[in-house]
């Protein structure tokens, strides 16, 4: 049995040095990546998400959401930045996504209330 699985290295602030054909997927998911990335490039590397989308395909983002313990958590020791939800709609709609929808990771983790969720369509 051969299994189709293709792995690369990759920059989501570098698309130009991903495969050709790596595009017009129906699904991309970002889990908590973008908060290492410096806050002045979020809105490039949403932008570069998109572009690997088809029409009407899906970004789903998992990101942590600011907040007392995560600032402590994320911010000072793994060095990483945090997000209002607030933020995070305006840079999605900066980026040009169509739809943009906020879910619930899980009902029963603790942990769910520091993570936002977004389902974006270009």
């Amino acid at each position: 049995m051969q299994a189709n699985i293709e792995v690369k290295q990759a920059d989501v602030l570098e698309l130009g040095l991903l495969p050709l054909h790596w595009n017009e997927f129906d699904l991309v998911i970002s889990s908590t990546m973008l908060e290492y990335l410096p806050k002045h490039k979020i809105g490039n590397a949403l932008e570069n998400l998109k572009k690997l989308l088809r029409d009407k395909g899906l970004l789903l983002v998992f990101i942590t959401k600011r907040s007392f313990i995560t600032k402590l958590l994320a911010g000072r020791w793994w060095k990483t930045n945090t997000y209002k939800k607030s933020e995070i709609e305006s840079l999605f709609h900066k980026a040009g996504f169509e739809s943009i929808e906020f879910k619930r990771f899980s009902q029963t983790s603790w942990w769910a209330n520091y993570i936002i969720v977004i389902e974006a369509k270009k």
